[in-house]
C-alpha cells in the first residue's frame, strides 16, 4: 500500500458506476457482433462475385471470347454484384434492446442480468 486514501466519491470505484460502465462496454460489443452477423453473408456473397470475375480475368477467358460476349459477360457479373449488394441497403443497425438481449441469453441466467441492471422504477412511490 501505498499510503494514499482513496476518494470514496470517485467515480471509477464506486460498484454502481463501474458495473454501468462494464454493461457499457459489452453492450457496445453485442451490437458489433450483430451488426457483423448480420452483413458478412452479404459482404461474402459480393467478395465470391468478385473473386469469381477475377477467375475468369485471369485465365484469359475474357480473350478467348468475341467482343458481344465480353460485354455480355461484364454485364452478368455487375449484375449480379447489383443483386447481391441490394440486401446491404437493407441493413438494420442493431438496438439498444436487441444488444441487453444478446447478453442476457448468451449469460445463461434465466433473470435477465443485463436487462435488470438497467432496468429504473416507472414511479417514485
Amino acid at each position: 500500500m501505498n499510503g494514499v486514501t482513496p476518494d470514496p466519491s470517485d467515480p471509477i470505484r464506486n460498484s454502481d458506476a463501474l458495473s454501468r460502465l462494464k454493461l457499457a462496454q459489452a453492450l457496445d460489443r453485442a451490437i458489433y457482433a450483430i451488426a457483423w452477423e448480420r452483413a458478412w453473408p452479404n459482404l461474402a456473397r459480393l467478395l465470391t462475385v468478385v473473386g469469381l470475375f477475377l477467375v475468369v480475368s485471369w485465365a484469359g477467358l475474357w480473350l478467348a471470347l468475341p467482343f458481344i460476349a465480353r460485354a455480355i459477360g461484364l454485364v452478368v457479373f455487375a449484375a449480379i454484384a447489383i443483386a447481391v449488394l441490394l440486401p446491404l441497403f437493407r441493413f438494420r443497425w442493431p438496438s439498444r434492446d436487441e444488444a441487453l438481449a444478446r447478453l442476457d441469453r448468451g449469460s445463461g441466467i434465466r433473470h435477465r442480468p443485463a436487462t435488470t441492471l438497467t432496468d429504473t422504477l416507472s414511479s417514485q412511490d
